[in-house]
C-alpha cells in the first residue's frame, strides 16, 4: 500500500516536471517594433510566421545574403512539397509605429511602412507600390504585429518563427484577401508555384521571391528620403527550395557591385604600381 501511494506520488511528481518542462520550452517568439514579418498562408489550418529582422538593416544593406532557414518548420506546418504548393502564398508587412507624433528612428518617421511586392518572375522587376491610406493600413500591421508577438516560437526557428492558429485573432491570413492585402495594398503575396527553381543574383533553386519596399508618410527626418506614398525598392527577398531565405540585390545591380569591385581593384594595382615604379 505504501509503494503503492509512493508509485503514484512519484508520477504526478514527474507530470508536474514535464509540464514545468514543457512551458519553459514555449517562448514567445522574438519581436521588436520595426522588424519583419515573413507571412505564410494556405489551405491548412495554420499560417507560419517569421521574424525576419530589422526593417533598418534591410534599408541600409541591400545584400545581407543568407539570413535564416525555416525549411524544417515549412515542411512540418505545408508538407514536403511546400514550394509547389498551388495555395501556398507568402508575403512580407512590417512597421514601426502606427502613432505619427513618434520621433523618426534611424532615419525613418512615424508610420514608415515596409512590404513586399510579388515578382511574375525572376527576370522582371515588381512594379513600385503606391498607398494613400497609410495610416490606417499601419494601424492593420501593428495590430498582426501584436498578435504575433503573443505567439509561442517553434523549436526550430531560433525564437524568430510561430505557427499561428487561423482561429488566433490577427493572423496573417486575417489581413489577406484575393484583392487587396491589409485592405488598402494589393499583391504583398506571391504564389509559390509561379516560380520554380530558378536561379536569381547567384543564389540557386529559387521557390518564390518578394521585392521589399519603404514606403514614406513623410520626408520629415527621412534618410534616405522619398517620395511621400510611393515605394522604394530595398532589396529582393528570396526563398530556396531547402527553405534558405535570402536578402539579395535585383541581378543588374549585383552585377554593377561586381564591376565596381574590379574597378576598385584595378585603380589600387595601378596605383602601387606606380608606387613601386
Amino acid at each position: 500500500m505504501i509503494k503503492s501511494k509512493l508509485n503514484r506520488f512519484a508520477l504526478i511528481a514527474l507530470a508536474g516536471t514535464a509540464m514545468v518542462m514543457g512551458s519553459a520550452n514555449a517562448a514567445p517568439v522574438v519581436f521588436a517594433d520595426g522588424d519583419l514579418v515573413l507571412g505564410f498562408r494556405s489551405g491548412a489550418s495554420s499560417v507560419y510566421q517569421f521574424n525576419l529582422g530589422s526593417s533598418i538593416s534591410f534599408r541600409d544593406n541591400g545584400n545581407l545574403g543568407l539570413i535564416a532557414n525555416i525549411g524544417t518548420d515549412l515542411v512540418s506546418i505545408f508538407g514536403s512539397n511546400w514550394y509547389s504548393d498551388g495555395t501556398l502564398y507568402m508575403g512580407i508587412a512590417g512597421v514601426r509605429t502606427n502613432n505619427t507624433g513618434a520621433s523618426p528612428v534611424s532615419g525613418d518617421p512615424a508610420v514608415t511602412i515596409y512590404t513586399s511586392k510579388s515578382r511574375s518572375n525572376l527576370a522582371n522587376n515588381s512594379t513600385a507600390p503606391t498607398l494613400t491610406p497609410r495610416v490606417n493600413t499601419a494601424t492593420l500591421i501593428t495590430s498582426m504585429q501584436n498578435s504575433f508577438k503573443l505567439q509561442n516560437a517553434t523549436a526550430n526557428s531560433s525564437g524568430l518563427g510561430a505557427e499561428v492558429a487561423k482561429t488566433v485573432a490577427g493572423d496573417w491570413s486575417e489581413y489577406m484577401t484575393a484583392s487587396t492585402d491589409f485592405t488598402y495594398m494589393t499583391d504583398i503575396e506571391q504564389k509559390l508555384d509561379v516560380i520554380s527553381s530558378g536561379t536569381f543574383a547567384g543564389v540557386t533553386q529559387v521557390e518564390g521571391a518578394l521585392d521589399l519596399y519603404r514606403i514614406l508618410n513623410t520626408t520629415t527626418g527621412a534618410s534616405p528620403s522619398g517620395t511621400v506614398g510611393t515605394g522604394s525598392r530595398e532589396t529582393t527577398i528570396v526563398i530556396r527550395q531547402n527553405g534558405d531565405i535570402y536578402a539579395v540585390p535585383e541581378p543588374s545591380t549585383y552585377a554593377l557591385l561586381g564591376l565596381s569591385a574590379v574597378a576598385i581593384a584595378f585603380v589600387i594595382r595601378r596605383r602601387n604600381q606606380k608606387l613601386n615604379a
